[in-house]
């Protein structure tokens, strides 16, 4: 919901912020937030900085942070978006073989570097 609020509001679209901001359902606040698409080099640039912030928050729980933490495995977003997914859904053969991914995966690179930050502040952690 963060990042699809900040998006609306990014673009002055403030009813339909509000709109995500009175769902409790994530499927249905990304839905709305789909229907504002910014186009601009900015957005893009903060785009990133609002995914980062979020995921950060978002893994600072104990449970996420712990399933993030478990592995060194490559993240894929699998998601047919070409930007912040792998470009192929769950469904398709092409998910395992990072070679055949077809998007940027965005999300998952972000995922990974967040994962990078939380070792490096546990590792400096008495």
């Amino acid at each position: 919901q963060f990042y699809q609020f900040k998006k609306c509001t990014a673009v002055g679209q403030h009813d339909t912020a509000a709109r995500i901001l009175n769902t409790r359902d994530p499927v249905e606040a990304m839905e709305i937030g789909r229907e504002v698409t910014p186009t601009s080099q900015d957005w893009k640039d903060e785009s990133l900085r609002i995914l980062r912030k979020a995921l950060k928050v978002k893994f600072r729980a104990p449970l996420f942070k712990q399933a993030l933490q478990n592995t060194r495995k490559v993240i894929g977003e699998a998601t047919k978006h070409p930007d912040f997914g792998i470009g192929c859904s769950m469904t398709d053969s092409a998910v395992f073989n990072s070679r055949q991914w077809k998007g940027s995966n965005i999300m998952g690179n972000l995922l990974m570097e967040v994962r990078s930050q939380l070792r490096n502040n546990e590792s400096h952690t008495p």
